[in-house]
């Protein structure tokens, strides 16, 4: 089989993803970095049911919360495993 693609096109200057689940389901990803995270943070983790209930506000406002003065630890944990594990 051959695609052809058009002519003229170069390469993206931009890549947007979906956190949202709107186009990808990535709750699983989501919640295996969540699961990570916590447990290195020292935390009990979630099941993914609960992280599909409780992920609902953005990590500045959460994870200081959930996480204290580590939070930002805690950020490069998660996004770390995040980006394995997506790749994966």
């Amino acid at each position: 089989m051959t695609v052809l693609l058009p002519t003229g096109i170069g390469r993206p200057r931009a890549i947007i993803f979906d956190w949202d689940n709107t186009l990808v389901d990535s709750w699983g990803t989501i919640h295996a970095a969540l699961v990570e995270t916590f447990e290195a943070m020292g935390h009990e983790p979630w099941t993914l049911e609960q992280t599909r209930e409780r992920v609902r506000y953005s990590m500045r406002e959460s994870f200081p919360k959930l996480f204290g003065d580590r939070w930002e630890e805690a950020a490069r944990r998660f996004y770390a495993a995040f980006e394995r594990l997506h790749l994966e």
